[in-house]
C-alpha cells in the first residue's frame, strides 16, 4: 500500500490558521486607520524602534551551508554586560506545537538587569555560554532570529526610562511570533524591519513545496 496523503487536518497550525495569529493580525491592521495609525506610529515607528531579521543561510533541504549569523548575534552577546533569556511569550500564549517555547527571547544590555525576574517566572539571568548555546539550538528548531530595539518592549518589561542599552535577541516562528504580522501592517511600521544589507533570496524549485 503507498503512503497516505496528508490532509490540512493532519498538519500542525501555521500563522494563517493559529488563533492567536488571527488575533494579532486583526489587531496589526488598526495601524491603517486614521487615529489610530498615530499611536502605533508613535510606539512602534521607525523613529522609535528598529529591528533585522537575520538569514541563517541554510540550503533548504541540504544544510550544507555554513550557518553564519552567528557571528553576528554572537558579536553583540558577547558585548553585553548582562544576558536574560526568557521563554518565548508568543510561543507560550499560542501553546505552540511546531516550536520549543523554551528557545525565546535574549535581553542584551546593561538595562536587562531591569527586568523584573518576579514578574517573569520564565526569565532569568544568563551566561554568554548558555545564550551561544541557545543560538545554535534555535537554528536547529527553524527558528529566525531577530535583533534589535523597541521602544514597546521597554515599556513592556518596565525598563524605563530608555536609555539605549536594552537590546532583544528575539527566535521568531511564523506560526506564533507577532514581528511575522508586520506584512499587514502600515507602511510607517513596517520601516522598523530592515532588511539586512547584501542579502539575497533564491528560491531552489525543485525542493520548493509552495507552502507560504
Amino acid at each position: 500500500m503507498g503512503n497516505k496523503t496528508k490532509t490540512s487536518k493532519d498538519l500542525r497550525p501555521i500563522e494563517a490558521h493559529t488563533k492567536l495569529m488571527k488575533r494579532y493580525k486583526k489587531g496589526i491592521r488598526l495601524s491603517k486607520v486614521p487615529g489610530i495609525k498615530y499611536f502605533f506610529k508613535r510606539i512602534f515607528g521607525p523613529e522609535t524602534s528598529t529591528g533585522s531579521p537575520i538569514p541563517i543561510n541554510v540550503s533548504l533541504g541540504t544544510y550544507e551551508n555554513q550557518v553564519l549569523p552567528l557571528a553576528v548575534t554572537e558579536h553583540f552577546i558577547k558585548k553585553a554586560s548582562y544576558i536574560v533569556l526568557m521563554d518565548c511569550p508568543c510561543r507560550t500564549h499560542s501553546k505552540c506545537e511546531n516550536h520549543d517555547i523554551s528557545l525565546g527571547c535574549t535581553w542584551l544590555g546593561k538595562d536587562a538587569a531591569r527586568i523584573d525576574l518576579e514578574k517573569h517566572p520564565s526569565a532569568r539571568q544568563g551566561t554568554v555560554e548558555e545564550a551561544l548555546e541557545r543560538e545554535r539550538l534555535a537554528y536547529e528548531n527553524g527558528l529566525v532570529p531577530h535583533l534589535g530595539r523597541l521602544k514597546a518592549d521597554s515599556w513592556r518589561y518596565d525598563v524605563l526610562p530608555d536609555t539605549g542599552h536594552f537590546m532583544s535577541l528575539c527566535h521568531c516562528c511564523p506560526c506564533c511570533c507577532i514581528l511575522f504580522t508586520m506584512k499587514y501592517s502600515t507602511s510607517v511600521i513596517k520601516k522598523i524591519l530592515k532588511r539586512m544589507e547584501g542579502v539575497t533570496v533564491e528560491v531552489n524549485r525543485d525542493l520548493c513545496e509552495g507552502c507560504g
